[in-house]
């Protein structure tokens, strides 16, 4: 039997077009959920014919015609624009922003949205400068946040494997297409490709603003979400554009039945390549290159690769496949460099992000994790942190005891535990001292807050500051998992630069804790900036001061005990009132005891429950004043996480604190919501790819 003809195939659509759910919207000046279009299951004859009619495909049939209103791309920009005549099957006019009529292509036009709106809401939506103004007031700090809505988009939208009914090139092979009629074997192609993972520009506007970042009505938002996907689609690798599809033009009432179009979200081994490529096509000069988002993540996970991770190292040595990550595997091989930790070093150097320096005597470059930009402002750096120690260390005062407990091998500490004693005139119930719990304070780097006085070393500046500050932005978080050595979130000498030292007075931000001694109820809490003097212990050695009879307990013995006592009166309390604590408790009691290599000992739990401690008091302290939180996703306090107590190992721990001294101690700019959130997601999306390169790297 012959095949279906093209004229056949419309007929039949048509007959169903009635019945249909339209794929367009109307689009309305009140925000609405983005949601998947709706989708009708439809049979044709010609895959009958193929034997194939079990399967079905997902058209999205719509009418263009005079007054419809359109997204479409002209001169590589998007534009909402007014049909005002239809020439052709291929050809409309169209009225942009208050110009005279032109002509465009069918294939520019991405969205055919409803006709039937208002005549003040089609010359709102084709106000194309209302969403060019909105989108110039964005500010920078919403780079971040635009970033994360396309993600949530892409994840929303992207195509997954599965699904019985999806038509697919797996139920219609080359041989069969070419026995169609051609304009049916088009048809079919077209179709298919419009599934789930198409949307519109107006299905992800909330996703991109879902607290109206921008303040003005819905169309412009419509056409600023449109800008920010194309400008993705260029530059990353998660959207394509798909135009309308011409099905029929009829001349008698001026119109075309189309498929109708709007963008794509790929799945993650496309996005992943076309990523890369597009990574390796700005790359012709590195040294003005403007990193993309994708750009960012490529670059951290091929710092992974260049340490050692994805590797499947065998005995022999024989090379199995060594690199697991598409985009990092691509982008490698667009650069023209094998895949391997050489190449990955040899194209981190190339892009300015590591160095590498060659003395005389050596045969070979020793290559460095820091840009020489980063090198440099950390050698500046070194010598304003030892003449401000200098300084601090004339300050006079009484210092009362604290403690730095980690292990023996720990280079660099952040934070110490100690008490103090109480004014008298505010003790309550005999409770005589208070617990200060004491993070290291890196506002030197985080925001650049530096005395560059005469009293202090001249060389380090707020520009060199901020190179150190994007260095940590970018790095994200300390990995020490890797096989050929530690990735710091800062060069290790800024990093011994920030430390607690034992023997100098060291710049911390404390949480100073009033508890009742027999309840461990908070009875007082507060944020300072300290000078402490803290000494340094090891596990054991904490454990031994703990341990010793009476006659061998000095002062330090003293007000370690009583730190201890403190803190286990709160912990008490904590797991009576949190079934988060109570479960977090038992989880690392439980580890503890089926671990043949790690004992958890007093020492530990002091640690933990200061840290604790810390973040809970820090985040009721910001509630309180009703200031944003900056954190990791998913480490709230009701989560038993942290927060602010690991600055020298995560970046998002650096801008908590920053936080912290800006709200309660009157220290430098508040940080807004949106920077909060942008800098959490940041933070969560390296988490996730560390996580990801752990799997890959211990698969079989």
């Amino acid at each position: 039997m012959r095949p279906f003809s093209n004229n056949e195939v419309i007929t039949f659509l048509l007959l169903l077009f009635s019945q249909l759910v339209s794929f367009t919207t109307p689009l309305s000046l009140t925000p609405r959920p983005p949601q998947r279009s709706e989708i009708v299951n439809l049979h044709l004859p010609a895959l009958v014919k193929s034997q194939l009619s079990s399967n079905t495909i997902q058209p999205f049939i719509t009418t263009i015609q005079s007054k419809s209103i359109v997204e479409v791309k002209v001169d590589a920009e998007v534009q909402l624009g007014v049909i005002t005549s239809v020439i052709s099957k291929s050809k409309v006019g169209i009225m942009l922003d208050g110009e005279a009529e032109r002509t465009v292509d069918l294939g520019q036009i991405i969205t055919v949205y409803d006709e039937e709106e208002s005549s003040a809401s089609i010359k709102e939506a084709i106000l194309t400068s209302s969403a060019k103004t909105a989108l110039s007031t964005l500010s920078s700090s919403s780079v971040d946040e635009i970033e994360n809505g396309l993600e949530t988009v892409w994840k929303r939208y992207r195509k997954r494997k599965g699904g019985k009914d999806k038509f697919t090139h797996k139920h219609l092979t080359k041989k069969e297409l070419n026995q169609l009629d051609p304009e049916v074997a088009e048809i079919l192609r077209n179709a298919y490709k419009r599934d789930t993972s198409l949307f519109r520009s107006l299905d992800a506007t909330l996703d991109l603003f879902p607290k109206k970042s921008i303040d003005t009505t819905l169309p412009s938002q419509t056409l600023a979400t449109a800008t920010f996907i194309l400008s993705d689609s260029r530059t990353g690798g998660r959207f394509k554009r798909l135009p309308c599809f011409p099905l029929s033009h009829d001349s008698n009432s001026n119109s075309i039945l189309v498929l109708n179009g709007g963008w794509l979200a790929n799945d993650e081994n496309m996005r992943q390549t076309n990523e890369a490529s597009k990574f390796a096509q700005r790359n012709n000069d590195p040294a003005g290159l403007e990193l993309e988002a994708s750009d960012e993540s490529i670059l951290s996970r091929m710092e992974f690769l260049a340490m050692g991770s994805d590797l499947k190292l065998r005995r022999d040595d024989a090379s199995a496949p060594p690199c697991d990550d598409v985009g990092v595997k691509e982008a490698l091989k667009k650069l023209g460099l094998p895949v391997t930790p050489k190449g990955a070093k040899a194209a981190l150097v190339m892009l300015n992000r590591w160095s590498e320096k060659k003395e005389e005597t050596q045969k070979e470059a020793q290559v460095s994790p820091w840009s020489e930009a980063t090198i440099q402002s950390s050698q500046n750096f070194i010598a304003y942190a030892k003449a401000r120690r200098k300084v601090k260390s004339m300050q006079q005062g009484k210092f009362f005891p604290n403690f730095t407990i980690d292990t023996k091998k720990t280079a660099f500490r952040d934070d110490a535990v100690g008490i103090q004693p109480r004014r008298k005139e505010n003790i309550v119930n005999g409770n005589k001292f208070e617990l200060v719990i004491s993070i290291t304070d890196v506002s030197a780097v985080s925001w650049a807050d530096i005395d560059t006085s005469q009293a202090q070393d001249e060389r380090f500046s707020k520009e060199d500051a901020e190179t150190l500050k994007k260095a940590a932005q970018a790095r994200c978080m300390s990995r020490y998992d890797l096989p050929f050595g530690p990735l710091h979130l800062l060069p290790p000498p800024v990093l011994g630069g920030l430390s607690i030292k034992e023997g100098d007075k060291n710049e911390c931000v404390s949480v100073i804790v009033y508890l009742d001694e027999k309840t461990g109820e908070v009875i007082d809490a507060r944020v300072e900036r300290s000078l402490i003097l803290a000494k340094t212990l090891s596990y054991e050695e904490a454990n031994g001061m703990l341990e010793g009879t009476a006659e061998e307990r000095g002062k330090s013995e003293d007000a370690l005990m009583k730190i201890e006592a403190l803190l286990e009166s709160w912990q008490r309390r904590r797991i009576l009132t949190s079934a988060v604590s109570k479960q977090r408790s038992e989880r690392l009691a439980s580890r503890s005891e089926r671990s043949r290599t790690f004992a958890r000992s007093r020492a530990h739990c002091i640690v933990d429950s200061s840290l604790d401690l810390y973040s809970t008091v820090a985040t009721k302290l910001l509630r309180e004043k009703k200031a944003p939180v900056c954190r990791m996703p998913g480490s709230g306090v009701n989560k038993g996480g942290r927060l602010a107590t690991g600055p020298l190992r995560r970046w998002v721990d650096m801008l908590a604190q920053r936080q912290l001294l800006a709200v309660l101690v009157g220290a430098g700019k508040v940080m807004s919501a949106e920077e909060c959130r942008a800098a959490s997601e940041r933070a969560g999306r390296m988490r996730n790819a560390i996580a990801a390169s752990r799997f890959r790297g211990n698969k079989d």
